[in-house]
């Protein structure tokens, strides 16, 4: 993504996984929520929640949240897991299905 846009900015509540994004990703990665990180909303054109939601005591707050966030025209991408995944039906990629079944 990052060849592709200005800035890429993650969250990553788990501060063993959110140092391993920022020495991999190369990118700016905060371990807490959005609102305390000190970006302005109305800040990203867009917001990525990959298998996040169903991690969420109270994901319908947290899409608010990050709606926030987003300029006006501005758009969220969510992606959840879902047992059907192709990486496991189609492809029964083992690595993928030890990774998967672990969360």
């Amino acid at each position: 993504m990052k060849k592709y846009v200005k800035e890429c900015v993650g969250i990553e509540i788990n501060t063993n996984n959110a140092d391993f994004a920022r020495k991999k990703c190369k990118a700016k990665i905060f371990s807490c929520p959005l609102d305390t990180t000190g970006i302005p909303k109305e800040y990203f054109d867009l917001i990525f929640l990959f298998e996040t939601l169903e991690h969420l005591e109270d994901p319908l707050s947290v899409l608010k949240q990050a709606a926030e966030y987003l300029k006006p025209t501005g758009s969220i991408c969510i992606q959840v897991p879902n047992i059907s995944d192709a990486l496991l039906s189609v492809y029964r990629l083992n690595g993928y299905a030890d990774f998967y079944y672990s969360q």
